[in-house]
């Protein structure tokens, strides 16, 4: 492999603070290593979500191509919660519209109101300047719902509707297959040229936690071969973004521990040694008083540098917002 392809690529959260916790050999750059899968890890409302937005848009402002698998928001929702973001400059519906960051849906199977709908009501209601690209829009979901049709709508992607619930991780892997080329053949004299004019891109699924109940919902024999092909369909996953260079984060559920050590255990025991290369940490402090501020702290990062330490932050309508060392 190129070598100084690999260390001198690295990709950052774009909250300079965080990024500079990272120490790569050479020391002149920040981040975390390009190719990477990064689980984010925290309990209910720690932030994880937010911080794979922020990480998608930084992404965004470097030319990079996101791709967000929702299985947790709703498209309706994350429309909603982040309208107030800018993404170089533009919206969230702009990102979509332009094909800069897709949406990989997948909840509207277990939803009762159709994508169709989800979408022109927050559109109109938070992007007023969109309404009639929302009506288009709208039509053209329901169109494709209609004759249970894979589709790629303002961004969004949507997966066919005749799914078992159990297969629908199977098939997101299929459709981050389309989205992302593999990259073929390893020679020596082509692999800088080549790496120079391939698409970048940055995965992240929210969450693997979800992406895992859904093929062990049943215990019947059928779904625990279900149960198995998704984890086997993990792993895969994992090595063909590696392979396409495409920088991925996973958000897992955790829940606290009185580990001294780590202080949180993942919701599926060791997922983090067949998946990640690295592991972030996201949890609550309390204070004497009740009080609770967010921090963040590096566990795990293979092939680079880091602290150790507890940092706080806090979440705006508009940013993440760095506050320093929790004391």
């Amino acid at each position: 492999m190129d070598n100084e392809f690999y260390t001198d690529k690295w990709v950052k959260f774009g909250i300079r603070e965080l990024d500079d916790l990272f120490r790569p050999i050479r020391g002149e750059k920040t981040g975390i290593p390009r190719g990477s899968s990064v689980i984010l890890t925290g309990d209910m409302g720690t932030g994880k979500t937010t911080f794979l937005m922020q990480f998608l848009k930084e992404g965004i402002e470097e030319k990079e191509k996101g791709i967000l698998v929702s299985l947790e928001e709703s498209p309706y929702n994350l429309l909603r919660d982040y309208c107030h973001w800018e993404f170089d400059g533009g919206t969230l519906v702009d990102v979509l519209k332009n094909g800069r960051l897709t949406i990989i849906d997948g909840t509207s199977l277990v939803k009762r109101v159709p994508l169709s709908v989800q979408m022109e009501r927050v559109i109109e209601l938070y992007y007023p300047q969109y309404k009639e690209n929302a009506r288009i829009m709208s039509e053209e979901i329901l169109k494709a719902w209609e004759e249970n049709m894979e589709f790629n709508c303002g961004g969004v992607f949507h997966i066919k509707g005749d799914q078992e619930l159990p297969k629908i991780p199977i098939m997101i892997a299929k459709t981050l297959r389309k989205l992302i080329p593999v990259s073929e053949g390893f020679e020596v004299e082509t692999y800088r040229e080549k790496k120079s004019k391939e698409e970048k891109f940055r995965v992240c699924i929210d969450s693997l936690t979800s992406f895992l109940s859904h093929g062990m919902a049943q215990e019947s024999k059928r779904d625990s071969y279900i149960a198995e092909e998704i984890r086997r369909t993990i792993v895969e996953l994992r090595a063909n973004l590696e392979v396409s260079n495409a920088t991925t984060l996973f958000t897992v559920e955790a829940m606290p521990t009185e580990s001294a050590e780590t202080g949180f255990t993942t919701a599926w025991r060791n997922i983090e040694n067949f998946v990640a290369r690295g592991v972030i940490q996201l949890g609550y402090h309390g204070y004497g008083k009740g009080d609770l501020v967010r921090y963040l702290r590096i566990i795990k990062m293979r092939g680079v540098g880091h602290s150790t330490t507890k940092y706080a932050f806090e979440i705006t309508n508009k940013e993440i917002k760095w506050i320093g060392e929790l004391i």
